[in-house]
């Protein structure tokens, strides 16, 4: 299980400084997003960010695109930019509606472009990945479980990450769901609609129940830090130290 930062975290700094930052939280390597630091179809930066990278000791994780279903968009410049990035997973985003608020006609739509881009990354070794968010086709584990089902490849898979105003038992129920399509998951930590320090008011209780989860799954994906108390880097290295502890290497 590996430790990481995506770069959305901090949309402000350069992918030099936050090379920096994942270095100095003691991180395993970095997830790049393409709406600030890799933009999609820039093979060139992508490049240079990879080389970058992993000149530090780190890895590129994954490539977080900002590709959704239904938008109609072109997939290849994403793909491209995850092929010159050397990632071997891309996060991708289920469209803008939940599934109650879709057509029978519009789910079927979306399961035949989603076919599409997994054979499309497939070509290339990489795996889709999609974020398990509100607002989403994947916006609840059953229908994320339903949709990877429905789409039927190996090269489709699911993000996980914590859901706003959920119970721990609700988030452990939610993981064990999504756990046999797992490839990365987002670390971060609420209180109601406030955000904490993971080692905050029941974090560390939280994400190590999550960890050990993960764990007993089989997960070898990665634990990737998204967003922080504040937006500090302060509170990411504290964050980080916490991941650390939780994940030993």
């Amino acid at each position: 299980m590996k430790r990481g930062l995506t770069s959305v975290t901090f949309r402000n700094l350069s992918a030099d400084e936050i090379i920096a930052l994942a270095r100095e939280g003691g991180l395993d390597g970095i997830e790049w997003g393409s709406d600030v630091h890799v933009p999609e179809g820039n093979v060139a930066l992508a490049k240079e960010v990879a080389e970058k990278t992993r000149a530090a000791g780190l890895e590129v994780l994954s490539y977080g695109s900002y590709f959704y279903l239904g938008a109609g968009a072109d997939f290849k410049p994403f793909l491209d930019s995850s092929v010159a990035l050397g990632a071997s997973i891309i996060r991708v985003w289920g469209g803008k509606k939940e599934r109650g608020e879709m057509t029978d006609a519009e789910y079927s739509a979306l399961v035949s472009e989603t076919k599409k881009i997994g054979k499309m990354a497939a070509e290339y070794g990489i795996t889709v990945g999609f974020e398990f968010h509100g607002h989403s086709i994947t916006a609840t584990a059953s229908d994320a479980v339903k949709l990877i089902e429905d789409v039927g490849l190996p090269s489709v898979r699911l993000y996980w990450q914590t859901v706003l105003g959920a119970t721990r038992e609700e988030n452990l129920e939610n993981l064990r769901l999504v756990s046999p399509y797992l490839v990365n998951a987002h670390a971060f930590h609420y209180t109601g609609n406030r955000q904490e320090l993971l080692c905050d008011a029941g974090g560390r209780e939280n994400w190590s129940d999550y960890v050990s989860a993960l764990s007993g799954y089989g997960f070898s994906g990665s634990v990737i830090i998204e967003f922080t108390k504040g937006g500090l880097r302060e509170s990411f290295l504290s964050d980080a130290a916490t991941l650390r502890e939780l994940i030993k290497r």
